[in-house]
């Protein structure tokens, strides 16, 4: 989507969401705006049911995901034809919950009493991304103007460490006051599982009866240089145990 479609897309979206009223709910609403349920879906479990009103705005892919909380949320697929009623459900919320970086939100217009807080997808993963990732062409002050709006509607960051909010500030301008040092819902299965007996199900699972050594890569935009980076990793670990 190339900077003036993107610019007549916030234009649209700051029009609806001036011209639409807020729903009346009789509850808190938080809506929650979901590219990877793995981030999501621990937060709206750990939410008490009767307090809240939940609805998730995603894509039809990430929707299936979401079966099972069916009786507890309101599901909206994120599509150009249902932009009114996401903007709708948008405006009733007193919080909105995101994962990743949602165009929609560069042009929507927050109400006073709402609050955007950001968990983040890539948790650990300490790498360029927003303003410095080399994607962007920060000489382009048009599309630089764009990301800036996207990324000032976040009010809050969930981070796991020190290290992940400079990550923040960095690339996308965020400020220490903007950090909230709570941890990542996606790694908390971590602390809570029985590691022994998760290891015990994995081997059995997959027969691993050797040394295990495991290679967990962050997103590249080109495949090629994971597997060029485990064929390396698969040479040294051969050499250490051969040597």
């Amino acid at each position: 989507m190339n900077v003036l479609i993107k610019k007549f897309y916030h234009l649209v979206v700051r029009i609806l969401s001036k011209m639409i009223t807020p729903q009346v709910i009789d509850k808190p609403h938080i809506v929650f705006m979901m590219t990877f349920p793995e981030d999501i879906k621990p937060i709206i479990k750990a939410l008490n049911n009767s307090l809240y009103q939940k609805t998730v705005l995603t894509t039809s892919k990430q929707a299936p995901y979401l079966s099972e909380l069916s009786d507890d949320v309101d599901v909206i697929e994120m599509t150009n034809r249902t932009l009114v009623k996401q903007i709708k459900a948008l405006k009733s919320a007193q919080m909105i919950i995101i994962d990743n970086y949602y165009l929609l939100l560069g042009g929507y217009n927050k109400t006073s009493n709402q609050h955007i807080v950001q968990t983040w997808h890539a948790s650990g993963a300490l790498k360029n991304f927003g303003l410095t990732d080399h994607q962007v062409d920060v000489s382009d002050k048009a599309m630089v103007q764009q990301y800036r709006k996207v990324y000032q509607a976040t009010d809050f960051y969930l981070v796991g460490c020190e290290q992940m909010s400079q990550c923040f500030k960095q690339s996308l301008g965020a400020t220490e006051e903007q950090m909230l040092y709570f941890g990542l819902p996606r790694i908390n299965k971590y602390y809570t599982a029985d590691r022994e007996t998760v290891k015990a199900e994995l081997k059995d699972k997959y027969g691993i009866t050797n040394k295990l050594a495991l290679y967990v890569p962050t997103y590249r935009e080109d495949k090629a240089d994971n597997r060029a980076m485990i064929k390396l990793i698969l040479k040294m670990f051969t050499r250490i145990y051969t040597d």
